[in-house]
Parts: C-alpha cells; structure tokens; sequence
C-alpha cells in the first residue's frame, strides 16, 4: 500500500513530464520538485507506472512523434525535434524499436489506411454522411475537478467505475449543479500506445480552483480556451469508435485544417439514466490550430 505522500509526489512528477516531455529534465529537478532523492522517486515511479523515469519519458516523446505523423504534415525533422530529439538518427532508430518500422514508412501507412477507409464509407450507398457534418468552435476557459484512468478505453466497465467514483466525490462535495458539464480528456491514441498506458480523464466543471480537494484520487485543473473542430457521435458510448474511425479520415484528407498535440475531449449531454441509448449525444472536440 502506498503512502499517501508518496502518491502526492508521484503526482507532481507526473506533472513535470506533460509539461516538460520534449525537454531535457535533470536529476536534481526531479529531486526539488519531489523532495525524495532520485534513486527512491525511481523505485516509487516504477511501482506505480510499471516503467522507469526514463523509459516513461522516451515512451511518450516516441508516441507523441507517431501522433503528428499520422496527423500533421510536419516534416519528419521538424517532429523529431518538437518531442525532444536533436539527433534525427536517434530518433529513427528509436521510433523502429518501438513501432518496428521507418517513421517515414509509418506515416505512409496511414496515411494509405485513411484514403482506403474514406473511399469504402464514399462508395458505400448506406454511409451515414451526415456523420461529416462539422462545427469550428472555440472554447473559453473552463476548471474542472477531474479523476484519471488509466487501461484500454473500450472497458467501459473500468470507466463507469471512475465515473462512479468522481460522482459520488461531487455528489458529497455539493459540487454539482445544473451548470455543470460531464466531459472526458481523451490523452491518448489507442492505435499508437498500447491499452495498460491509455488516460482517460473524467471530469466535471467547477466554479473555480480553489475546491479543496481531500483525496489524492481526484485533482483540479483549468482547461485553456482552444479552437476545435467539433462533430457529434450519436448512440451509445460503446460505439463511439464508429464516429473516428469516419471523423479522422475524413478530417485528414478533405479539411485544410492542421491538428493541436492536445487532448480531444468528450462532452456528454445526456442523463443516461433517463435517455434511451440510441438517443446518447456526445460532443467530440479535436483541437485544431
């Protein structure tokens, strides 16, 4: 059983890889902001993520490059440098171990894989098209108190149990009310990095930051004002894969728009309790420059 300081400092340091992934992060930096010496925070880290500091970090910079690949048209250099690599040789070598081919050879292969599927739904006479109907929008500012988990993002059974989990939380903080919105922070792709590592965040909007928050379960958060390009994924949750696999290709080869390294939310307008299934609305914002 882990301490509960120790989760508050396993939290900070979590912190400190989003914000700083593609930067060099020293030993003495992970120390100050940890208050534990390097070799204790490692063993710690590894307990809870099941990979070490370093590994962490070259996880995600490798991951967060075949992002952009398969959704940018950002040259291969121009990538490499953006997650933190100066030697494109190092970064080729490293992006093959992890995905077993070139990342030139990656980026082709979906690039194919979107053209493929985009003329099936185009020559298919019961394709839905107004599944391609969009909106640009752009979201002010917004908090939320939040709960992350973390495994394969089609359990839903494992994401009820978050859900279940930051409602009672809000329900006994008397935080919600009938402004509140229920949305989820997409982090990751789960074509790109593998299911034990997906985040999914489940959030609710509160009035401001200053909630106290009494378990280490649950944090705060400010959700900056950002364009998105929003479309609608109407039915259950469970087939809400339906929606990307039609959003993306679509998106990638039709609409000029260029796509953020942030994460898509989720915004979900229905009371489940008392909405039939097929009648679910989710809002699915991709954020674009």
């Amino acid at each position: 059983m882990h301490s509960s300081e120790q989760i508050k400092r396993y939290n900070k340091l979590i912190d400190l890889i989003t914000n700083k992934f593609n930067e060099s992060i020293s030993t003495k930096e992970v120390e100050n902001i940890t208050n534990y010496s390097y070799r204790n925070m490692n063993r710690i880290f590894t307990s809870l993520n099941q990979e070490s500091i370093g590994k962490y970090i070259k996880r995600i910079r490798i991951e967060k490059a075949a992002e952009n690949l398969k959704y940018t048209k950002n040259t291969i250099g121009d990538i490499a440098y953006q997650v933190g690599f100066n030697d494109l040789t190092v970064f080729n070598k490293a992006f093959k171990k992890r995905f077993g081919v070139t990342p030139s050879k990656f980026r082709n292969k979906n690039n194919l894989q979107f053209i493929s599927t985009l003329k099936k739904l185009n020559n298919s006479s019961n394709f839905p098209h107004q599944q391609f109907e969009y909106k640009i929008e752009v979201l002010p500012d917004f908090e939320v108190l939040y709960i992350e988990y973390k495994g394969a993002y089609n359990n839903l059974k494992e994401i009820n149990k978050t859900w279940a989990k930051i409602l009672n939380y809000a329900d006994k903080a008397n935080i919600i009310n009938d402004s509140s919105i229920f949305l989820a922070e997409i982090i990751d792709d789960d074509d790109i990095t593998d299911d034990i590592n997906c985040r999914y965040r489940a959030a609710i909007t509160i009035p401001d930051l200053l909630i106290n928050v009494q378990s280490n379960l649950f944090k705060t958060k400010k959700i900056k004002s950002q364009k998105y390009v929003k479309f609608i994924h109407k039915g259950s949750h469970e087939k809400s894969f339906e929606t990307y696999d039609l959003i993306f290709p679509y998106l990638f080869l039709n609409l000029k728009l260029e796509l953020l390294d942030l994460p898509i939310l989720e915004l979900y307008l229905n009371d489940e309790s008392n909405t039939p299934i097929d009648e679910l609305l989710t809002e699915i914002y991709i954020p674009i420059k």
